[in-house]
């Protein structure tokens, strides 16, 4: 960019930036188990990415139903692979079915949400946590 005031006199700029127009790409998301010990709910991750602009945010929900967080609302998450757990909340159905979505944002203001498959909660027959 050149410029050139009033009194004759010119200065030049450059910059470099880069567009970026898609979204970020967000690896597998999965229901990684719901234990009856201590009522929780868990997801993992194996990471989201974005060449251009970056991970800006990461965030997990759980729904029920692909991409929806009205079981447990989104929450930050751990970049890179990962996984998190949060107390299931009181009332959710023994038969309910859910879904881990993670959402990644990218430094361009663009995101994508990835779901899991859908897990039965399971209820009172759900596993204690670190069973076999």
């Amino acid at each position: 960019v050149a410029a050139t005031s009033h009194a004759g006199l010119t200065a030049e700029a450059t910059a470099e930036f880069t567009v970026d127009l898609t979204p970020p790409t967000v690896a597998p998301v999965r229901v990684d188990g719901i234990c009856k010990a201590n009522a929780t709910l868990g997801c993992s991750w194996d990471g989201a990415a974005d060449e251009l602009s970056g991970i800006t945010a990461l965030e997990w929900a759980v729904g029920s139903e692909a991409g929806a967080s009205d079981v447990l609302e989104f929450a930050p998450a751990s970049a890179g692979r990962g996984g998190a757990s949060r107390p299931a909340p009181a009332g959710l159905a023994a038969d309910a079915v859910v879904y881990c979505s993670l959402r990644a944002s990218n430094g361009a203001g663009l995101s994508v949400i990835a779901a899991s498959a859908g897990a039965p909660r399971c209820g009172d027959s759900a596993p204690t946590c670190g069973a076999e």
